[in-house]
């Protein structure tokens, strides 16, 4: 087998939700590969009511991308230089 007929399975990184085509709102499973943490995390956070809003649907859990993004503001840290 040559190197070159080998072909790699690339799997595309799915989109970040930009602002213009966001959904209002967002799976768990979707916020948690956005913020970079497990789907776990979020849910023991939910049990202990702490980290993001959310909003439940029977027994569906949304999180509001306006949330979201307030959430993600809230603690961002810019380090400034004199």
């Amino acid at each position: 087998i040559i190197a070159s007929d080998v072909k790699e399975k690339v799997v595309p990184r799915p989109e970040f939700p930009y602002e213009k085509s966001s959904p209002l709102a967002l799976t768990e499973v979707q916020v948690a590969e956005i913020i970079g943490c497990s789907l776990s995390r979020l849910r023991q956070d939910r049990h202990h009511a702490r980290g993001l809003p959310y909003v439940k649907w029977g027994r569906s859990v949304r999180y509001l991308w306006d949330d979201l993004k307030k959430h993600l503001e809230d603690r961002r840290i810019t380090h400034h230089v004199q």
